[in-house]
């Protein structure tokens, strides 16, 4: 995978990637997260229905996207005061 930002700039940005992609093989948290966010797709999906499950799954990408929103809001915030 190629990185995302040169290191000097944001220490963090690869390691975001990999969390969500799962494609860093020496951390554990991405496969657990793409287990149970599976496991969970599944169970939805054989329980209630697949609109249900594409509604959730859309509902937790928006709010992934406001946090991320938030969060850097707050980051510029922070960096702009100090």
């Amino acid at each position: 995978m190629l990185p995302v930002t040169p290191s000097y700039q944001n220490p963090h940005a690869q390691w975001v990637v990999s969390l969500v992609s799962g494609s860093a093989s020496e951390m554990l948290y991405p496969l657990i997260t793409l287990y149970l966010a599976s496991l969970v797709f599944g169970w939805l999906w054989q329980s209630v229905s697949s609109w249900v499950v594409f509604g959730f799954s859309g509902a937790l990408a928006l709010l992934a996207a406001l946090l991320l929103r938030v969060w850097m809001l707050l980051d510029g915030q922070r960096q702009s005061g100090a």
